[in-house]
């Protein structure tokens, strides 16, 4: 159950983004989240996220489809989304997270939310601990933590693993991400995957070739399906 912060409801906050002051209990101001550039769903590919100018399914995921089934991304990367998400990444600042995923929630539509109502697990795009221990903190997991609670369904960081380091994906083309992420995951108890409903999840989803991956060694693993979701669609 929601229990409001008390503090947040007597002072004025100061949006993360413009810096004013305002009275609410997100983290941006009402100005601030209508700029937002989120994606619209009904004009999209509802497997890879892209758009499409045919009903719900792009011409390239009618020829050769991703391993994954399904993808919810809300916002474009760039703009104001761009700078929540340096903040958060970059600057270990939760509350620009916090507010990127309010958005991820708010935005969900309610076919995609029917889908989500039966899953069994939800798993972070693994990161290799030396990323981690770099960066501070597991982005992916924290992700999916907060998801999982808004979902109300359980999420797992112990299924699958990330054994090698690679180089970051954000400085590759799309031939070199598909080869950069080819075998970069291990399942380590597929016995646990079988049969399961998966909801992959990621930061920014770009080519989707991390989280086709992902998805790949956990369908070979046992996986029912894999849906893939991401804050954001480069």
């Amino acid at each position: 159950m929601y229990r409001p912060n008390l503090a947040r409801l007597q002072y004025p906050l100061q949006c993360l983004l413009c810096q004013k002051s305002y009275w609410g209990r997100s983290s941006l101001c009402p100005q601030c989240r209508q700029l937002m550039p989120y994606l619209d769903y009904a004009s999209q590919c509802h497997q890879c996220g892209l758009v499409s100018a045919h009903s719900n399914l792009c011409d390239t995921c009618r020829i050769e489809p991703p391993a994954f089934t399904q993808t919810y991304v809300p916002l474009a990367y760039g703009g104001l989304t761009s700078l929540l998400l340096n903040q958060f990444k970059f600057h270990t600042n939760f509350s620009a997270g916090k507010a990127l995923t309010q958005l991820w929630q708010d935005a969900l539509p309610k076919q995609v939310m029917g889908l989500y109502q039966d899953l069994d697990m939800i798993i972070p795009v693994p990161a290799h601990p030396q990323r981690i221990r770099k960066r501070g903190f597991h982005v992916t997991l924290w992700c999916a933590r907060h998801i999982s609670g808004m979902l109300a369904r359980p999420f797992v960081n112990t299924w699958v693993e990330r054994p090698h380091l690679a180089p970051a994906q954000k400085y590759l083309d799309a031939q070199t991400r598909r080869c950069n992420v080819a075998d970069a995951f291990q399942v380590l108890q597929p016995q646990a995957l079988h049969n399961k409903k998966l909801l992959l999840v990621d930061d920014v989803m770009t080519t989707g070739a991390t989280l086709n991956a992902l998805a790949e060694v956990c369908l070979d693993a046992g996986a029912k399906v894999c849906y893939v979701t991401a804050l954001a669609r480069a």
